[in-house]
């Protein structure tokens, strides 16, 4: 059969190196991690009140519990509680946030294996604050996480720190 004659009538195109049904990665079959460090890990970063935002309504994040747990205050569902692998509270700085989370996946993507930070989040929430934050002049302990990983990549570069692969920006 070609590519727009399938008894279905979907066309579908052939993908080079697809894992077939029963194989590791099928949706059916789970997956053995080698390292469980190595699996998808969710943080939660509270954003500061700024001063407007500090005379409004309360805040819908009440407290944060411990270290991996939020408690959230719904108007209209209620009060739920939230675990996550790493909660940065109100008083976290870029510092804080780029050890936990970006220095662990720079030394994972300097080994060879690949890596992702995602940051999701309402409008204003504070994602571009977390990831970027940088202005001309600026002091850069107040830098997100980009900048960063960027520093801290071209140094492991430059020094010549052995690593695994090809690194492509």
């Amino acid at each position: 059969m070609g590519l727009h004659d399938s008894p279905t009538g979907v066309s579908r195109i052939p993908t080079p190196g697809r894992k077939g049904p029963g194989t590791p990665g099928d949706a059916g079959t789970p997956v053995k991690l080698s390292n469980p460090d190595s699996r998808v890990h969710v943080y939660c970063r509270v954003k500061p009140l700024d001063y407007p935002e500090s005379s409004g309504p309360a805040p819908c994040v009440r407290e944060v519990t411990g270290l991996n747990q939020i408690v959230h205050n719904g108007v209209v569902a209620g009060e739920r509680t939230y675990t996550y692998d790493g909660v940065f509270d109100r008083m976290a700085d870029q510092l804080e946030v780029y050890t936990k989370v970006g220095r662990p996946v720079l030394r994972e993507v300097m080994t060879g294996v690949h890596g992702c930070i995602l940051a999701y989040g309402q409008t204003g929430s504070g994602k571009t604050h977390s990831l970027l934050n940088v202005s001309e002049g600026q002091d850069s302990t107040y830098a997100g996480l980009v900048p960063r990983l960027f520093s801290e990549l071209f140094v492991n570069i430059a020094s010549g720190e052995p690593n695994r692969g090809d690194l492509a920006l």
